[in-house]
């Protein structure tokens, strides 16, 4: 019925919906048939409205008409706009059948059916009306004094707030987003309270119906707000630029302020003020005022901050510690100053006992006992910050207040505790920033604590050990809050940026609405899922579900957690992304849940929505059974198979085993062979060589110096050779294991200084300290001294091979029953790539123990074996350029230990070199 159609209004009533076409009017209820109101050949519906529940319709050239079930009357004085368009009509006292308001092009008409005709309703809204036409309009809430709003829209002149009376309440133009032409189209109100306008190009929300009322330079108050104070039935605040008070209201003019002058002028910046019985007085920078009505008088001109009323007297805080008033016959006097108290004074607090807190600026806190000036002081011993700024009493606590923390003060044996009060820390951190940026912190008359940064304030009240957070909700943003006061009634003022806020308690309601939370769209892989209670989404898809709290008021700052029952264990953190992504979900039935709170702390209506992820074939029941066999077969078969490979394995491994085993035996029936021919050979060599030797050391002795010296290079020659025989000969019979051992009591560092003794001439040659240390210790020990002394020479040798300054020091000495010998140079070192390889036979490093020196490489894998076979240890530290130790460790072979330790036995190598 409506397709080809253009629908230019739809309306609802209790019955149903109604779309509105030129020629029809389409009425759809649920549970039954469509039921359309035509009208005849040559008329047409020009807009159709909604008021007190009930249809209305505008027939061109007949009127305004009223749809009463499935039939069109004549609706109150409706034939007075059989030729004058109507662009929105409203109720006036939710009544059906009630008076109405009528809104042409260019006028407001009242329509009471108990009147003999409309009237015309004077506005100021008529002017702009008149050059730009009235569109659309809706019903707004509330104004106090003023019942309804309603918005009319207009073409070129923005969007009007008038009463129903007429008055011009607001325009909403350019200002607030609109576009140059200020066209709207259309408006709506959301449960916020918020306006939403159609422009010809996108839209726009306006908050029309604000919980403050503001008051700025325009209200007459000039300055950043220090205090506030209700004195009599009339609000005072002071600021930097005086003192002002909030004059009453009437019907002709809305609340201003007035300032309060002293000899015709203003009082100055005020810090403070305090109410009591016969007037109002006001800590300034000029000195301390007491005011009554308009009119001030001076009481002191010192400098003043802060005051609190103790007993009878009145503590006033200076720039220099504490002065006393107190209120006679001829008015305030100072009776005394506070003894111990000479700091600049910012916070004074009387407590229930009639005493006094006083907290001076940057540190120090007093306490003045009750009924006497006995001052007791408190400082950084006790815990007290230096930074101190205020003193503030929430409940049954002090709590001390620093630029950027809290503290909590605790009695303790006659004296105070002073502690951080982390509880409250935490509390306000996440909302309002970290503590170390800066906060401000206030308490109002009804003990609540406000801790104010940035951009958000929060407001705690103490039970014990635990704070609560009692923020009213349109507070929560309100950023550089300078001070605040609340009265009994729940009014509270905030001084805020520069402007004071006044929030009265029915402005509450509105924040604290419950707005729904709505899940917007589920996509599947990227594309669209239809909506429903519960949908369906195909196995293997990546899931986004993207959902949206219905909260305009710093919606950016709306959160969220989730939870996907089925899947997740439990519900997500908050957090302000407005999407939850899901991937390889298996198949199964889970509801997705979200819920949400606003900036403002208060909770969003719950949303959820089912999800269906059906299982595919191949992971239905008998799709698993079918694999179950196949895994079963494919198992028997890989068994047998492996079963057979197995044993052939089996098979081959024996063959192999045997050849190894055979070609093992071979390999050491080979290196058998190798070392007795090395045996054989290095005794074959031995004799003609020293043969050699003898025949050379007589030619030495020659007189021909040609002979002696060919003799002796020969003689050097034979000498080196006959070293590499020997060793050959010895790593042969070490290999062979037919080395033996014969133990015998010895002296262990006697044979060390025998083999230093044989070397020092090598060591002199080359300039060389070479030292045994301790030189004045015995060590009897039971070992082969053969042996022990081949190591001894092979090590020093080296030692001395590869130093070419410095010393070398031998260290001898029985740690219990085993014997420990060390060898430290101070040469070139080893490469540490080489040190594995150090102990193998024949091996030489390029670098370091390298072929700049001669050797064969058989000397330390001898030392290595000699010390493995006498159940020892050996182990090398080296490091290039520094030199290099090696250390001998002979378990179980010490005696006795004799002797004292010469004085020498301290000394470092490169001492023994200087001495």
């Amino acid at each position: 019925m409506l397709e080809g159609a253009t629908v230019w209004e739809a309306v609802v009533d209790s019955d149903g919906v109604v779309f509105q076409t030129f020629d029809s009017l389409i009425r759809i209820r649920s549970g039954r048939p469509v039921h359309a109101v035509r009208v005849a050949e040559g008329h047409r519906f020009h807009k159709a409205f909604e008021a007190a529940g009930q249809i209305y319709v505008r027939l061109e050239g007949t009127g305004l008409l009223r749809l009463q079930g499935d039939e069109l009357t004549l609706g109150p004085h409706g034939d007075t706009f059989a030729d004058l368009p109507i662009r929105a009509l409203f109720d006036l006292d939710d009544r059906p059948g009630g008076p109405l308001l009528a809104v042409t092009d260019s006028d407001l008409y009242r329509l009471d059916p108990a009147a003999a005709a409309p009237s015309l309703v004077p506005s100021a809204a008529s002017a702009t009306l008149r050059r730009s036409r009235a569109y659309h309009g809706c019903a707004l809430g509330t104004n106090e004094g003023a019942g309804h709003l309603l918005a009319i829209t207009t073409l070129g002149g923005g969007a009007l707030v008038v009463a129903p009376d007429g008055q011009l309440v607001d325009r909403l133009s350019e200002s607030i987003g609109l576009t140059a032409d200020d066209l709207v189209l259309g408006c709506a109100l959301d449960s916020q309270g918020g306006l939403w306008l159609a422009l010809a190009e996108g839209i726009v929300r306006a908050d029309v119906a604000s919980p403050f009322s503001v008051f700025d330079e325009d209200s007459g108050l000039f300055g950043v707000t220090f205090d506030m104070e209700r004195h009599g039935s009339r609000l005072y605040v002071a600021t930097d630029r005086g003192l002002y008070r909030l004059a009453p209201d009437s019907p002709q003019a809305p609340a201003r302020f007035e300032p309060i002058a002293f000899d015709g002028r203003d009082i100055g910046q005020s810090w403070s003020l305090l109410s009591t019985p016969s007037g109002l007085l006001v800590a300034s920078t000029n000195g301390l005022f007491e005011v009554r009505g308009t009119d001030a008088r001076q009481i002191t001109d010192a400098r003043t901050y802060t005051m609190a009323q103790v007993g009878r007297d009145v503590y006033v805080g200076l720039a220099s510690g504490v002065d006393v008033f107190r209120e006679g016959r001829r008015g305030w006097e100072r009776v005394r100053h506070l003894p111990e108290t000479e700091g600049e004074v910012r916070s004074i607090l009387a407590d229930e006992s009639g005493g006094a807190w006083v907290a001076e600026w940057g540190g120090g806190l007093a306490y003045v006992e009750p009924g006497a000036d006995v001052v007791r002081m408190y400082g950084p011993v006790q815990g007290v910050p230096e930074d101190l700024s205020f003193v503030a009493m929430t409940g049954d606590a002090l709590v001390l207040v620093t630029r950027d923390d809290l503290y909590r003060v605790t009695s303790n044996h006659g004296g105070v505790e002073v502690v951080r009060d982390t509880a409250a820390v935490e509390l306000v951190a996440p909302v309002v920033g970290s503590v170390s940026d800066g906060i401000t912190m206030l308490t109002d008359s009804v003990g609540r604590l406000w801790v104010a940064g940035r951009h958000q304030v929060r407001a705690l009240v103490q039970h014990g050990d635990e704070w609560a957070d009692v923020t009213p909700a349109p507070l929560r943003h309100l950023p550089d809050v300078t001070a605040i006061e609340a009265d009994s009634g729940g009014t509270i003022w905030v001084a805020a940026g520069g402007d004071l806020y006044r929030l009265e308690a029915s402005a509450h309601d509105r924040y604290e609405a419950l707005v729904p939370t709505l899940v917007r769209s589920v996509t599947a892989n990227g594309e669209p899922v239809p909506l429903a209670d519960a949908v369906a989404v195909p196995y293997g898809r990546s899931l986004r579900l993207q959902f949206v709290a219905a909260a305009y008021n710093n919606s950016e700052e709306t959160e969220y957690r989730t939870q996907l029952i089925g899947h997740d264990v439990a519900r997500s953190r908050w957090s302000r992304e407005r999407y939850r992504d899901y991937t390889n979900l298996p198949p199964g039935e889970y509801v997705f849940r979200v819920e949400g709170r606003t900036a403002q702390g208060v909770p969003t209506g719950p949303a959820s929505i089912g999800l269906t992820i059906p299982a595919p074939w191949y992971l239905t029941p008998w799709a698993r059974l079918l694999y179950a066999v196949g895994v079963l077969g494919i198992i028997g078969g890989v068994a047998h198979v492996a079963s057979r490979h197995q044993r052939r394995r089996a098979d081959a491994e024996r063959v192999r085993a045997d050849e190894l085993d055979r070609l093992n035996a071979e390999l050491r029936r080979v290196d058998k062979l190798k070392d007795d021919m090395l045996a054989n050979t290095s005794h074959e060599l031995r004799t003609p060589l020293t043969a050699i030797l003898g025949f050379s050391e007589m030619l030495v002795e020659n007189d021909d110096p040609k002979v002696r010296s060919l003799a002796r290079h020969v003689l050097s020659g034979g000498h080196r050779l006959l070293s590499t025989v020997n060793a050959l000969l010895e790593i042969a019979q070490l290999r062979a294991g037919r080395t033996v051992l014969h133990p015998v009591s010895t002296d262990a560092a006697a044979l060390a200084r025998q083999v230093a003794n044989e070397l020092e001439p090598l060591a002199a040659r080359k300039g060389l300290a070479l030292a045994v240390v301790p030189s004045g210790l015995a060590v009897a020990a039971r070992l082969d001294p053969d042996a022990f002394v081949r190591i001894l020479t092979n090590l020093i040798g080296n030692a001395i091979k590869f130093t070419s300054t410095g010393a070398v020091t031998v260290s001898v000495d029985g740690v219990g029953v085993d014997l420990q010998v060390s060898v430290r140079d101070t040469g070139r070192g080893i490469d540490p790539a080489f040190l594995p390889r150090l102990f193998d036979d024949f091996e030489q490093a390029s670098t370091g123990y390298g072929r700049a020196a001669e050797g064969n490489g058989l000397g330390l894998a001898i030392t290595r074996r000699l010390v493995d076979l006498m159940g020892g240890e050996i182990d090398v530290e080296s490091e290039v350029g520094v030199g290099t130790t090696f250390r001998v460790t002979i378990p179980g072979t010490v005696e006795t230990a004799l002797g004292a330790k010469a004085p020498v036995a301290d000394r470092t190598p490169a001492e023994v070199v200087g001495a």
